[in-house]
């Protein structure tokens, strides 16, 4: 059995019609993707899942969040500007969805030792260097950014500088009695590739200032690959057409039960 082809289950078959969804619909797929609930056609439930997408402009924040002081007036004020807040399921820090990122939704399963959070990150992480490497002779690694948004031990970095975030959700599949159990894994990557980055990270320190908490990111600390290989190759759907060809062709993505 092989994976899913890219944007499959965002219903389309292909990148040519690669368009935004909402956010609520994302949230929707990552969920299905961990419980391996998918569309009857497409019958990878135990398989590893592919998603390439974005969607529109907001900013997203950890679950929980929404509980701390000041988080109900700082929405409104970033929603008034055109950045509604929304709340994501898994942990880490606010994070800004705006024209010009790229998201990569990946399920997949570890077994034995292989259930560890780095090697859980390393599944996640991995095909993102290699498509850098192998597309554009772009050296990354994954390293904390100081200063980034959404900071950790686990961004995709280039020079010191924060390219994507990732984060992670796991999930234990039941045992039965001819399958052991095995954990489920819903890992997230948000690439920056054109767009107006500035103003997204103005948004960022725009929140915080209205939830009055002492923190701010820094524009140096990131990069874009509009930035590496100039903005019409960076866009969003040229890059969401070379990563998903690249995926396709991938064995990290090709499983058999």
């Amino acid at each position: 059995m092989t994976a899913a082809a890219p944007n499959l289950l965002l219903g389309t078959s292909g990148a040519a019609a690669f368009t935004p969804i909402t956010f609520e619909a994302a949230l929707q797929m990552e969920r299905n993707m961990l419980s391996g609930a998918l569309p009857p056609d497409t019958a990878l439930s135990n398989a590893s899942q592919i998603a390439v997408w974005t969607t529109h402009q907001a900013l997203i924040v950890p679950s929980g969040m929404p509980r701390i002081t000041n988080f109900d007036s700082a929405a409104a004020v970033l929603a008034a500007q055109g950045w509604p807040v929304l709340e994501r399921d898994t942990g880490g820090d606010l994070t800004p969805q705006f024209h010009g990122m790229l998201n990569l939704s990946m399920s997949f399963t570890l077994k034995d030792d292989e259930r560890n959070i780095a090697a859980a990150y390393g599944r996640l992480t991995q095909p993102i260097i290699a498509f850098l490497k192998d597309e554009f002779a772009i050296d990354s690694y994954a390293s904390s950014i100081a200063g980034a948004f959404c900071d950790g031990a686990h961004n995709v970095a280039i020079d010191g500088r924060k390219l994507a975030g990732t984060a992670q959700r796991w999930r234990l599949m039941t045992q039965t009695p001819d399958r052991p159990s095995v954990t489920r894994v819903l890992g997230h990557i948000a690439v920056v590739c054109s767009g107006d980055l500035d103003s997204a990270l103005d948004a960022v320190n725009g929140f915080y200032r209205a939830a009055k908490m002492d923190r701010e990111v820094v524009r140096d600390a990131h990069i874009s690959l509009h930035e590496l290989i100039g903005r019409e190759a960076a866009q969003p759907q040229a890059i969401a057409q070379r990563l998903s060809a690249y995926l396709a062709g991938t064995a990290t993505f090709k499983t058999s039960e």
